[in-house]
């Protein structure tokens, strides 16, 4: 039976945010490309920083050079590390981003479908985590984009769902269980997006604005903290 709760949370949020696209790298890449390969590459540059240099970051990359699997091969390392420096941890994603093309060249004739087709979630999630420097995070982001029964948790989410009594812990697959068995697929990706302005808006790490928050009557913080 699920969780109606659950439900009315992402309808309430829904009337009372506005999500834009300049709101989520990953998002904006999805809505605009539709191309697994640019979402994933979004997604590895969206690690750790702001919205504002991810975007930045990412079109410094487009500058540089054609963001496909083969064009990202041939494109010197150190390149890529510069054109991205603004989002940080530029080491780290550079290699990723040129190992997954490095994978999707030599194991999948260039084209990402082809590591997607005839693959459950958990077997995708395998293969491209096999990559150092993927986590499940990214894998998931890229996942919820394409449609899948999936929902990524991030930092404001786990703060957001322990805090409205969603999960009992702040687990990662524990509250992903919660919100993907009482979410329909075509609420996932809302419930994401939502769920995260939320928590960088109102319901803040430190200070949330409870007395302007529209789910005051779904909020167990709030009487903790009475």
């Amino acid at each position: 039976m699920k969780n109606n709760r659950i439900i009315e949370i992402v309808k309430i949020l829904d009337e009372f945010l506005n999500i834009h696209e300049k709101d989520f790298l990953a998002y904006e890449t999805a809505k605009r490309t539709k191309d697994p390969f640019k979402i994933l590459v979004a997604t590895i540059i969206s690690q750790n920083t702001t919205e504002k240099n991810a975007f930045k970051a990412y079109y410094n990359l487009e500058k540089l050079t054609e963001i496909s699997p083969h064009a990202i091969l041939k494109t010197p390392l150190d390149e890529i590390k510069e054109a991205i420096k603004i989002a940080g941890l530029q080491e780290t994603k550079a290699k990723a981003i040129k190992e997954v093309a490095r994978m999707i060249v030599e194991k999948y004739n260039g084209d990402f479908n082809n590591l997607l087709k005839g693959r459950n979630v958990e077997e995708i999630r395998k293969e491209i985590m096999s990559i150092k420097g993927i986590g499940p995070k990214t894998v998931d982001v890229l996942l919820m984009n394409l449609g899948y029964h999936v929902i990524a948790i991030d930092t404001h989410i786990r703060r957001v769902a322990y805090r409205l009594g969603l999960a009992k812990t702040n687990n990662y697959r524990e509250i992903q269980r919660v919100l993907q068995e009482n979410l329909p697929t075509n609420l996932l990706l809302k419930a994401h997006l939502l769920l995260i302005k939320f928590g960088r808006t109102f319901c803040k790490a430190r200070k949330p604005l409870c007395e302007k928050c529209p789910l005051v009557n779904f909020c167990y913080f709030k009487r903790k903290r009475k």
